[in-house]
């Protein structure tokens, strides 16, 4: 694991870049957050806001 995100239909210009410093509307480290969860418990959850084309919509991933 090393933040890079492979493919993102919804925002290509994120492919290929390395997204562990990226932050949400609220300033939560979404991705390195994902890790330490995978890390730490193997699986979980973690909520984040996330851009939609017309706003910014709360999401919440499954990490397994």
């Amino acid at each position: 694991m090393n933040g890079v995100d492979l493919v993102n239909p919804a925002f290509p210009n994120l492919e290929g870049r390395n997204l562990l410093d990226l932050k949400d509307t609220q300033g939560k480290q979404l991705i390195r957050e994902m890790f330490e969860v995978i890390q730490t418990s193997s699986s979980g959850w973690v909520d984040y806001m996330w851009p939609k084309p017309e706003k910014v919509s709360p999401r919440k991933s499954l990490l397994t």
